[in-house]
């Protein structure tokens, strides 16, 4: 179970290390944050739209 626990670990630093494009830093999670904001929003923007 320890490994299992230390791998998550690896994952976890790898999608919270910062990267720096064209003066913009952000990270995977950063982009999996928004990527889960954006979708609830437009679910809830279809879901008034459809009635």
């Amino acid at each position: 179970m320890e490994d299992f626990t230390r791998f998550f670990g690896v994952v976890l630093d790898f999608f919270k290390m910062p990267m720096t494009v064209y003066g913009f830093t952000f990270s995977f999670w950063d982009i999996a944050l928004w990527g889960c904001v954006a979708y609830i929003a437009i679910r809830i923007i279809r879901g008034l739209l459809d009635g």
